[in-house]
């Protein structure tokens, strides 16, 4: 089966289970929050807030993956999305 993207979202397995915890900051390297994506290559990206915040929300996103080079291109607001998910969920502040 053909994926839609060159790219999905990935959960991490260490919250499974989990309480949300309402984190302020990442304890990644520069303590924003981030969302994990996966190439379709199988290498494991952090998009880090500090790297798009002030990409206005109308514009869409592309980044190339650090293994196999493949630009992956991700829809606008869909990271604003994904971290409104996880405040809405209790998983960050």
């Amino acid at each position: 089966m053909r994926r839609k993207h060159q790219w999905e979202l990935v959960k991490n397995p260490e919250w499974t289970g989990k309480t949300p915890q309402h984190f302020t900051e990442s304890l990644c390297h520069d303590h924003s929050h981030f969302v994990t994506v996966q190439c379709r290559c199988g290498e494991q990206m952090h998009m880090h807030q500090t790297a798009w915040e002030r990409v206005p929300e109308t514009q869409g996103i592309a980044s190339k993956c650090h293994s196999c080079g493949r630009l992956m291109k991700f829809p606008p607001s869909y990271f604003q999305g994904a971290l409104a998910a996880m405040r809405e969920s209790g998983w960050i502040a």
